[in-house]
């Protein structure tokens, strides 16, 4: 009697045993379609990896991601790691992919986010975080409307900044060519407005002879950035350079336009004298000072970085520097009054 309870006992607490482990098992399969219906309606390429960095789920998005391979649970995850950098899922260059492949290894089992140039042209938001199970989700979300609208706002920002300070300068040099009382006082507000404002290292100004426009002096007048060491001695040995006029100032008298060399190691236009004594300049901008259809002056800028011709940027230093056209002018009736 007492065997055939404890038999009984035994069956009802077997029974209960599978009965709970049928129990959790039906929430498992429940919780296990939930996520697959999650991962079903999401936008996004979403995969899981387990500790050991194997793929154990992903959604048709992340398959979509890869459309010249089946992926399959089991796979590792290096091995993917390595494909999207080798094939050009994202746009990864040659001589980086061993970089970028460690940094992604890194990042297994941690919270990270970045955005990738697709191949296709798209931009896709990369991210990973870690589960409370210890798995690793790795998502790809296509941000490309998002991101290039950002792009596009921060691009219109950056662009609406320069046009105010184009219009400031130029409001500015107006100014100063209406109420410079001298010539050499107006050389020097224009000097240094211009040369702020276009992020020049140096700039100075020439004086044509009155008899022989081709032929300068030097003003001794001078502006010079705090962003570099300016020896005085360059100046000096700029300045002396004058007295023989070289291509570069022969092409401004003639033309009466501006001459913009964006890299003088290479340009011809250069006497050796001037090239010595301009040392570790590598680009400069000259802007003849037009008065009644003759070169009255030569305002030059330095900068010691190849800076390469810009067609915007020199009309508007071109439109700066005529505003000692009129300052010149008033002197000279001054004068001859």
């Amino acid at each position: 009697m007492i065997l055939a309870a404890a038999a009984f006992l035994l069956v009802l607490l077997v029974a209960g045993c599978f009965w709970r482990l049928r129990l959790l098992n039906d929430r498992v399969a429940v919780l296990s379609r939930q996520i697959s219906a999650v991962l079903d309606e999401s936008e996004s390429g979403c995969s899981f990896w387990d500790q050991s960095g194997r793929l154990t789920r992903f959604n048709d998005r992340f398959q979509g991601f890869y459309p010249t391979v089946t992926l399959s649970e089991g796979l590792v995850f290096e091995d993917l790691v390595r494909f999207t950098a080798s094939r050009a899922i994202f746009v990864v260059g040659d001589a980086e992919i061993e970089n970028w492949v460690h940094k992604w290894l890194d990042r297994f089992g941690h919270s990270s986010q970045q955005i990738f140039r697709a191949s296709d042209g798209r931009w896709i938001d990369v991210r990973t975080s870690s589960t409370v199970g210890g798995e690793m989700l790795l998502t790809y979300t296509d941000v490309t409307t998002s991101h290039t609208a950002e792009v596009v706002d921060r691009t219109r920002d950056v662009r609406a900044a320069e046009q105010y300070a184009n219009l400031k300068m130029l409001r500015e040099a107006i100014v100063i060519g209406r109420s410079s009382e001298s010539f050499h006082a107006a050389c020097r507000g224009i000097l240094e407005l211009v040369g702020r404002w276009g992020e020049w290292h140096a700039g100075t100004v020439y004086l044509a002879v009155s008899a022989h426009e081709n032929t300068f002096i030097s003003t001794g007048i001078w502006f010079q950035s705090e962003a570099v060491d300016w020896p005085a001695e360059m100046s000096r040995d700029i300045d002396a350079c004058v007295d023989a006029p070289d291509d570069v100032m022969r092409q401004v008298c003639s033309s009466q336009s501006p001459v913009w060399l964006g890299n003088l190691s290479v340009d011809p236009h250069l006497s050796d004298a001037r090239r010595t004594a301009l040392g570790q300049v590598r680009s400069l901008c000259a802007i003849p000072v037009v008065s009644k259809n003759r070169v009255v002056a030569v305002v030059e800028w330095f900068v010691q970085v190849p800076v390469p011709h810009d067609e915007n940027r020199e009309a508007l230093m071109f439109d700066a520097v005529g505003q000692l056209a009129a300052v010149f002018e008033r002197e000279e009736t001054g004068e001859d009054t």
